[in-house]
């Protein structure tokens, strides 16, 4: 096999040691001294080829019970090691061959991530193992032992979303059911609201289920690029961690493309008693402008009225302190008594609430009366940028210098989610599309793993991947975020409207109103009506 002396005599020194007393026990002696843990090409090898023969006479594919067989399986029949020797052998005889584990490890554990690695786990029929970090988690002790959750500390989202129908039937009716708890809030036709939070809750909860077990690990740490090495051994590297992806900045360099951006502020609210208004009336409202924006659960009264922003209005989006209000420092309200509400301090009190006579306060104010909410309703100010952007390819090789833990000449990485493509959120399509190309993830890796496409890791194993998200980006960016941009998005354009609002005549802008509410009615009626 192998004529070099040093080879032979590390061969004759495994077989011929006691400790090793059974075939995987050789075969993991072989995979750590000989090999070094490593398959130097996609090629096998004839003494990778004997350890298979070996594995496969004694049956041990038939009796994965121990961790140590299956890290011995997954190294000697790697998905993407070639099977057989080239030229073949004459008179070859042909055995079932088993096949290792495709790994898949996903950074960020927001929707996106969870929807992915539940896809994977379902569709994969036990050949593919998931591991998910995401540094928010936390690992905690209950009654039936350890699980990962959100600890009560979290700065958690409390943004409402829609989520299209169109979506949620692609996941599967246990995965449906984990989400909505059997009771879908519908607010918009063919969709349900949720809070953000609510869904990384539950997805999070659907992933420890027991079906799961060993299929999908959950690590409470981040990763970054200066650790990757501590992920260990991956097949597939997918960025899910958000529109700052340091996966995107650091691999897809060259391949961002920025078409366009707009501001907005979001109020977060709580209100126990439910919404002020009913949500038929509050549809009419949203849509009735192009200002304000409500998604809002009347289940438990919260959500984010938000508002988009002039770039005057966006630079005066500040704290006391001078501190842009972010998602990572939001400003807060005075409560009527002038005190300061638990967890903010005088510093983070939004300036522009100081100011009751400026025009962004006045605003602000104009929004929440015409949704009907109170300024004691308000828990929390952010500012945030629209950015509406994307990949133009989205998939990659893994660059040799991150590479030094991979078991194998190279890896892909590939991005989902906010990570490959931002949208404009006023359409309600930024989740949507999050959650669509995870679980489009989840369904390329399987038909390509079972098709033998990942056999030599090239990239075109995920090209229908790659491909769908390019079809995504023309459906969301070309036909909904950029319109949104060229209509009223972009703050030089919002600027200009809102000068010339107040030349309107009333009856110009009721009969304007009027007529845009009968074109929204009209195809409403007829999808009720289908």
């Amino acid at each position: 096999m192998n004529p070099d002396p040093v080879f032979s005599f590390e061969l004759q020194a495994i077989a011929t040691d006691q400790q090793y007393r059974n075939i995987t026990a050789l075969a993991r002696a072989v995979q750590t001294r000989v090999f070094g843990n490593r398959h130097p090409s996609f090629a096998p090898s004839p003494l990778l080829q004997c350890v298979r023969f070996m594995l496969i006479k004694a049956k041990v594919p038939d009796f994965m019970y121990s961790d140590e067989t299956k890290v011995v399986m997954d190294f000697f029949f790697d998905p993407t090691i070639f099977r057989n020797v080239e030229p073949p052998p004459v008179d070859a005889v042909v055995y079932k061959y088993p096949t290792g584990r495709l790994k898949v490890a996903i950074v960020g554990g927001g929707p996106t991530a969870l929807a992915s690695a539940i896809s994977l786990a379902e569709k994969g029929a036990g050949k593919i193992q998931v591991h998910v970090y995401e540094r928010r988690w936390l690992v905690m002790t209950g009654l039936n032992g350890t699980y990962v959750d959100y600890p009560p500390t979290a700065r958690r989202r409390d943004q409402v979303v829609t989520l299209q129908e169109s979506v949620t039937t692609l996941m599967s009716q246990a995965t449906q059911q984990a989400l909505f708890e059997g009771r879908p809030e519908c607010v918009w036709p063919g969709s349900a609201n949720i809070q953000i939070r609510k869904v990384e809750d539950r997805l999070l909860r659907r992933c420890q289920a027991p079906e799961f077990y060993d299929l999908i690990h959950l690590h409470a740490e981040g990763v970054t690029r200066e650790d990757l090495h501590k992920v260990g051994d991956f097949h597939v590297l997918l960025g899910a961690d958000g529109a700052a992806s340091w996966i995107r900045k650091s691999y897809f360099h060259g391949y961002e493309n920025e078409r366009g951006r707009s501001y907005a502020l979001g109020l977060a609210f709580n209100r126990p008693a439910g919404l002020p208004w009913s949500q038929p009336l509050n549809v009419f409202l949203t849509l009735g402008q192009t200002r304000y924006l409500l998604n809002a659960s009347d289940f438990d009264g919260r959500g984010y009225l938000n508002m988009q922003l002039t770039e005057e209005e966006w630079h005066k989006m500040l704290a006391m302190d001078g501190q842009p209000v972010t998602f990572g420092y939001p400003g807060c309200l005075r409560r009527p008594d002038g005190t300061i509400p638990p967890g903010f301090n005088e510093n983070q009190v939004f300036a522009p609430s100081e100011n009751r006579g400026g025009s962004l306060w006045r605003s602000i104010s104009d929004g929440l009366k015409l949704f009907g909410f109170k300024e004691s309703e308000v828990i929390n100010v952010v500012r945030i940028p629209i950015v509406v952007q994307a990949v133009r390819e989205g998939i990659q090789y893994l660059p040799p210098s991150d590479s030094a833990a991979i078991n194998r000449p190279h890896a892909l990485v590939a991005v989902a989610g906010d990570a490959a493509m931002t949208v404009h959120f006023w359409p309600g399509r930024g989740l949507n599309s999050g959650v669509k190309s995870g679980i489009a993830l989840g369904d390329e890796i399987v038909h390509a793993l079972n098709a033998g496409k990942f056999v030599g890791l090239p990239l075109t194993a995920m090209q229908q991947y790659n491909d769908f998200i390019m079809k995504l980006q023309d459906r969301e960016h070309d036909k909904r975020s950029i319109p949104i941009l060229n209509q009223s998005g972009t703050p030089e354009t919002l600027g200009w409207l809102l000068s010339k609002a107040n030349t309107v005549p009333d009856n110009v802008a009721i009969e304007w109103l009027v007529g845009a509410m009968s074109q929204i009615a009209e195809p409403s009626n007829r999808s009720s009506t289908t």
